[in-house]
């Protein structure tokens, strides 16, 4: 079956149901990439995100899914590893009589099954860039005021750069494990794996001394390394035999994280359910919303940092692979996601998947979870290191 074809077949499958009940509006809004939702109403929940940044990964969960792209005017859906422009757009307005769509584009159908929902229903998603509050986040504020001013810091000094990081102990007895509580700020331009592997968000370098920088997995575990000590070809598209430990970049005396001790922080941290809120720093993390600019509303999303972890909003940068209402393939590549959500890199691949994903820990501003979950190891996120066992 044929692209085009399972995405005809994935519509019709779809129950969408005629979205103006009364004169209102059931609706669901998810902002900067979040995770789609279902629910118990009898109207479809159309997840809406601003442009195809903030698509995030179209992975194995999310295999038929469905979002609403503002930029685009269209909706995307998951399949086979790629979001795809449908050529349907859940801004057209079903007619309030007969339910036949015969008056919009020739793509959609007319199907009173798949009625989408009203324009006017959909809410407007404002950066966070464009957020009042002083809870915003501001690329101005340097990193040491995101930090818990409660917390008793350590300090290391990477040998390599002199780079200085605060870390913090988290845990306690068998529990008791030392991260680091700042993003990775490490470049060598005579490093391989980093060669055309980090960024700094936006490609402003002064945005680094705030975020640290932005790895693909092939970076973060020192892939080019990795061949030339053990002959492991690892990266995007190909799958390798990893050691138990990979120190990757991180500063001699450190390795990056393995999902499982990704779970463990979140475990000691309360669970996924609250360990979010315990991770993030005190400010910083907010959404905002609203049917125009005149209307908005927006929801501080930070967290207690109640263990010094102090974790940061900055996004990522994301490839997407998409295709047009003319049947073009095309490549879009940009930073998005600052102020709502982060993702952080572990040295662990998934399985299945021909070798284009690993996992990492997410945490987002609309919830106080924590998770781990697998993405394109070609997507660049930051790292956060973790303390050496002795």
């Amino acid at each position: 079956m044929s692209i085009q074809q399972r995405i005809t077949h994935f519509l019709r499958k779809q129950k969408f149901t005629q979205a103006i009940l009364t004169g209102s509006i059931v609706f669901f809004f998810a902002a900067c990439g979040s995770d789609s939702s279902s629910g118990n109403d009898d109207t479809q929940k159309v997840e809406v995100v601003s442009s195809i940044y903030n698509l995030g990964d179209c992975t194995d969960e999310k295999e038929g899914d469905t979002i609403f792209v503002k930029d685009e005017k269209a909706d995307y859906v998951c399949l086979s590893g790629k979001w795809i422009n449908t050529g349907v757009s859940s801004s057209d307005t079903p007619s309030s009589d007969s339910g036949n769509n015969s008056g919009n584009s020739s793509t959609e159908s007319s199907s009173s099954n798949e009625q989408r929902l009203s324009s006017s229903s959909i809410p407007k998603d404002i950066s966070s860039a464009d957020c009042t509050s002083s809870d915003c986040w501001n690329w101005d504020v340097p990193k040491e005021a995101y930090l818990n001013s409660k917390i008793t810091y350590g300090t290391i000094t990477d040998a390599r750069d002199k780079k200085e990081y605060k870390i913090v102990t988290i845990g306690t007895g068998e529990k008791e494990r030392t991260w680091m509580a700042e993003n990775l700020n490490y470049f060598d331009d005579k490093n391989l794996s980093l060669k055309d592997n980090t960024w700094c968000y936006d490609d402003d370098e002064k945005k680094c001394e705030v975020t640290g920088r932005f790895y693909t997995w092939a970076a973060a575990i020192d892939s080019a390394k990795l061949y030339n000590d053990n002959s492991l070809d690892c990266g995007y598209g190909k799958t390798c035999s990893l050691p138990d430990t990979v120190y990757g970049i991180c500063p001699p005396g450190w390795h990056l994280p393995t999902v499982d001790e990704w779970n463990f922080l979140i475990e000691v941290a309360g669970g996924e359910e609250i360990a979010g809120k315990a991770l993030k720093s005190q400010r910083g993390w907010t959404l905002c919303w609203g049917p125009n600019e005149f209307e908005i509303e927006c929801l501080d999303g930070s967290g207690t940092d109640d263990y010094g972890f102090s974790a940061l909003p900055v996004g990522e940068r994301s490839i997407f692979e998409w295709r047009t209402d003319e049947g073009e393939d095309r490549i879009d590549i940009g930073f998005g996601g600052f102020g709502s959500d982060v993702t952080f890199w572990s040295s662990s691949e998934k399985n299945s998947g021909k070798g284009k994903y690993a996992y990492h820990m997410h945490l987002d501003a609309k919830n106080d979870e924590a998770d781990t979950n697998d993405g394109e190891k070609r997507f660049a996120r930051p790292i956060r290191c973790i303390k050496n066992s002795d």
